[in-house]
């Protein structure tokens, strides 16, 4: 019979679950975004921003011409290029598509058909795990899809679409359960150590626990312990190689300790809420929860049919007396399961919240928070644990009920689960197709595409990168362009803020690249520079967001949505926080506070009175430059509130 030889080859079995991932694919996405010539889904962005992030590494890798390492972009971190590891452009795919660079048409994306192929290849690896525990080729197929198209896996797809490599996870889960069964591949996981550098590093320590459970405990069965630990490290010395070879270490950049850990940590209820980034909802039954500090990160909804099952055999298994299944099957596991918890307690982190309350905040070193910040978004972390989950519902259910039962419950753990997941299906369907949830780029102005070819440099200067500086690196790249915007995961911020401050040296001492544009996020440096230089250069304000500089002799002014240096309106600063709201002092409602800039002394040096857009003035009791870069105003008004976001004028 077909089915007896589907379940006795292990690559009919694969193609079978790869088959339903593929379908799984088309139902939930559609063919849209298999189009690798259609990128406006792309520039869209898909819940976040994200995928446009990893777009534009790839644009600006493929315009590269860096021969070594090979994964370095010189056109972004400009002038010191990055790798696209850090843009999350899944290098092993940017790679491969490089190289054939001249034979793609000129719009070109592959995020669709990597998707395509993470769906198909944790479908089929999930059916070889289930065949680890069943002979039923329906209840194998049936719960490999619940595995397979998970609520982690639906959710990374598109918004981290690297992260939806899930079967990376289940890949080395597969070899660890073969080799307790005596089938011996570990020098498969050299590959899967390799492929996860090359794809995102986060799933490097989560394969490489695995994996060391698996060795450890057949050293401790069987010793060979120098053998063992030999390999061990053979996994550890391939990674910084593999590493070094796609450039993860070319700049600085990988030192650039960017904290996180105990805030992207993994919420207490993540199991069972199903609210993920930008609220959205995975269950048409079950309420939200809250989601406190950035535990929103940590999404792990196991879903409805999977809880259910779960605390089914929860009760089966203690108030049945065949609690024996379940520690045996711990005992045969134990170090997979001290290796769990210690993921969960990783991802949990050094801050316990449930709900929107952060009860439990341990403090770490410095040196030690900025080490485990590699890994900053924690609750990721839990992945391996979370499959493991629902591996142990499939293997417990058919240890604890017979084939006709177990065939039942499957099926009423996929009907639940997709059918309370229904509206999340509907919901990611119509991004593709009526573009729902769109994200509207920042870039409006006709400035930005009449000025396209003018420039060879965007250089923006901020502290930490400029209003939705992706969308202006996404520009730059699609226009050939280089920028030193600071749009990756993971910048070296020092080296942006010195280039930064150097740059503005050479512009007041009247060296204006005619090829660079100057983009400001930092309204003190954009004012007191602009205004020295004067006449002598293009500026204003662009889309409401964007302070420029450039060259009168290069730029083609903007037509719309542009406000000159001139015409800049004078405001209250929109500085709201425990002490201010709207740029008043809240113990003092006549205070109010402006930057200390060239601006602001353009309107209140030797000014008497402000007035508001009524013509109303107030009278300038006071002027405090006390706190450094600010200037606070005390107003003969009772209540200063009145003037947040008007238009002010001074009178002198």
């Amino acid at each position: 019979m077909m089915r007896d030889r589907i379940l006795k080859n292990g690559y009919l079995l694969f193609a079978c679950g790869f088959a339903l991932g593929i379908l799984s694919f088309l139902l939930i996405n559609t063919a849209i975004p298999l189009d690798v010539t259609f990128d406006d889904w792309i520039m869209r962005g898909y819940v976040e921003r994200d995928i446009i992030q990893h777009y534009t590494g790839w644009l600006f890798y493929r315009d590269s011409s860096t021969l070594f390492p090979l994964g370095i972009a010189e056109k972004m971190a400009f002038p010191q290029g990055a790798s696209i590891a850090f843009s999350d452009s899944i290098p092993l795919f940017a790679i491969v598509f490089k190289t054939f660079s001249k034979l793609l048409p000129e719009t070109f994306q592959y995020f669709g058909i990597y998707n395509l192929m993470c769906y198909g290849l944790s479908g089929g690896v999930a059916a070889l795990i289930c065949r680890l525990f069943s002979e039923n080729l329906f209840s194998i197929l049936v719960f490999s899809t619940v595995i397979s198209i998970n609520p982690v896996m639906l959710e990374r797809s598109f918004r981290h679409t690297a992260l939806a490599s899930q079967f990376l996870i289940l890949s080395a889960l597969y070899l660890y359960l073969i080799s307790k069964r005596g089938v011996k591949k570990r020098y498969f996981y050299l590959l899967l150590m390799v492929l996860s550098v090359m794809i995102h590093f986060y799933f490097v320590p989560m394969i490489f626990l695995i994996m060391s459970a698996d060795i450890l405990d057949d050293a401790i069965k069987n010793k060979g312990w120098i053998k063992k630990l030999g390999f061990i490290l053979m996994n550890i010395l391939i990674v910084p190689v593999v590493a070094a070879l796609i450039g993860y270490f070319h700049t600085p950049t990988v030192h650039s300790g960017a904290l996180g850990y105990g805030y992207f940590t993994m919420n207490l209820n993540s199991l069972f809420n199903p609210v993920s980034v930008s609220k959205l909802k995975w269950s048409a039954v079950l309420p939200a929860f809250g989601q406190g500090l950035g535990s929103a990160e940590g999404f792990n909804y196991l879903g409805l049919g999977v809880l259910a099952g779960t605390l089914l055999l929860g009760i089966v298994i203690f108030f049945g007396k065949r609690k024996k299944e379940l520690l045996s099957m711990l005992k045969r596991h134990r170090i997979l399961a001290i290796v769990s918890l210690m993921l969960a307690i990783f991802a949990v982190s050094t801050t316990v919240v449930a709900n929107n309350t952060a009860f439990l905040r341990i403090n770490l070193p410095y040196n030690l928070l900025k080490l485990l910040s590699i890994f900053r978004s924690s609750g990721r972390m839990f992945w391996p644990v979370y499959y493991l989950i629902m591996l142990t519902v499939f293997a417990l259910s058919n240890k604890i009920f017979n084939v006709k039962k177990t065939a039942v419950f499957t099926a009423a753990v996929f009907v639940i689960q997709f059918a309370d997941m229904t509206p999340i299906f509907i919901e990611k369907n119509a991004v593709f197709t009526h573009g729902k949830s769109a994200l509207a780029s920042p870039l409006e102005s006709d400035f930005w595409a009449d000025n396209r070819k003018n420039f060879a440099e965007v250089f923006t200067i901020s502290e930490n990168g400029v209003y939705q500086g992706l969308c202006l690196a996404n520009y730059a790249a699609k226009n050939k362009m280089v920028t030193n915007e600071p749009f990756l995961a993971r910048n070296d911020i020092a080296f942006y803020r010195t280039s930064g401050d150097r740059e503005i040296e050479r512009l007041l001492n009247g060296d204006i690249d005619e090829e660079k544009l100057y983009v400001f996020g930092d309204e003190n440096k954009f004012f007191d520079t602009a205004i020295k230089l004067g006449d002598s250069v293009y500026s204003g304000v662009v889309d409401d967001e964007y302070m420029i500089i450039a060259s009168k002799e290069t730029v083609i002014p903007a037509t719309d949505n542009f406000i000159e240096l001139d015409d800049i309106p004078f405001k209250l600063l929109d500085l709201n926080d425990l002490n201010w709201t709207g740029g008043v002092l809240n113990e003092d409602r006549s205070i109010v506070t402006f930057y200390d800039n060239a601006h602001t002394a353009r309107f209140l040096e030797g000014a008497t009175h402000i007035v508001d857009e009524t013509g109303k003035n107030y009278e300038i009791l006071n002027l405090d430059y006390g706190d450094a870069g600010y200037v606070m105003v005390k107003l003969d008004i009772e209540d200063a509130g009145l003037l947040t976001g008007q238009k002010l004028e001074t009178i002198k």
